[in-house]
């Protein structure tokens, strides 16, 4: 049975080893975090909901080498301007690398893990855990199977309350801001339904949470090559930490509109254009289960499902919609 490490034991580390945990898949070796008071803490709180960890027979690592010798497989969860570091570090020891989003604050800083993953011969995957959360997972596989006709927009909407459980977060220069954190999700969704977008004109807010939180919320067009589907990403972070988190879309095909909300019992409506609404069953277990299993079930070969390729391209459109925002004018995404 594979080895997993977990490297960063905040919010995201718990929430990791937890899904591991029930994806049963391998088992949690080890974790890795640089504050010996990070273990401590029974629970941790965030934007979701609270994390917790029963760390019985796991080896608590302050040395990443150390915590690396130990380990088949490393989770990384520790804060974004670690990444780089860490999984050039994770590759050069041979092992395999699930990195939770967003992958870097930097497209080079993207390239660069995946030349190092290739090099190693690793498989390396981004934990875009949207991609396989129930409800949004039908979304994808509608788009790619075509069930209900041709996509032709998507509107994709996620709020969260300031992010209060790690202030680091608020520093635009550590986290990249909320364009970058949070809405790299649903960049990431344009990014795998439509393509790289050719422009992203977005429009937002700066520096409302304090100075140098940069880019807190946004509204953001992104225009598809001609003929293509049209999206719009809406959200990021309000000034109070007790605002629920929440997250949605409404996709129209040209044969049902898909109206997805988190807050409900039964989160997904299918609209078909001719015919009555219906509610399809989703899987049981959430989006951080799911890209846990699919990245276990593919090591040594490649994630397909999520290629880091693409990871690279939601950072891309992210910092285009926050130069768009700085500029007020329209930006076009490279790689």
């Amino acid at each position: 049975m594979h080895r997993i490490g977990i490297a960063g034991f905040g919010f995201m580390g718990r929430f990791h080893f937890s899904a591991h945990r029930k994806a049963g898949l391998g088992r949690v070796a080890a974790v890795f975090d640089v504050n010996p008071k990070a273990f401590e803490a029974a629970a941790t709180a965030g934007n979701i909901g609270t994390a917790e960890a029963d760390l019985a027979g796991v080896t608590l690592f302050g040395d990443y080498d150390k915590f690396l010798a130990a380990v088949d497989v490393v989770d990384i969860c520790a804060p974004t301007p670690l990444h780089l570091d860490l999984v050039l570090r994770a590759c050069a020891a041979g092992k395999h690398v699930l990195l939770e989003k967003p992958m870097a604050l930097s497209v080079a800083d993207c390239s660069a893990m995946i030349s190092a993953a290739a090099g190693a011969g690793v498989t390396f995957m981004v934990a875009h855990c949207i991609r396989f959360w129930p409800g949004y997972d039908l979304l994808i596989d509608a788009a790619r199977d075509g069930r209900f006709g041709r996509l032709l927009t998507a509107a994709f909407h996620r709020i969260s309350g300031s992010a209060f459980w790690s202030p680091w977060f608020l520093s635009e220069d550590k986290s990249g801001g909320a364009v970058i954190d949070i809405l790299v999700h649903d960049f990431d969704l344009c990014r795998l339904l439509g393509g790289m977008p050719e422009t992203v004109d977005a429009a937002g807010s700066r520096d409302r949470l304090g100075a140098g939180t940069g880019v807190n919320y946004v509204h953001a067009l992104l225009r598809t090559k001609a003929g293509g589907p049209v999206f719009a990403v809406h959200g990021g972070w309000v000034a109070s930490g007790k605002f629920p988190f929440a997250m949605s879309y409404l996709a129209q095909f040209e044969e049902a509109t898909l109206a997805y909300d988190g807050g409900r019992e039964k989160p997904l409506v299918v609209y078909p254009a001719k015919g009555e609404p219906f509610t399809p069953e989703l899987a049981a277990h959430d989006g951080y289960e799911g890209e846990v299993r699919y990245f276990m079930s593919v090591l040594g070969g490649v994630p397909s499902r999520c290629m880091p390729e693409e990871s690279r391209d939601a950072v891309a459109i992210g910092l285009a919609a926050r130069e768009s925002v700085r500029t007020g004018a329209p930006v076009r995404t490279a790689v």
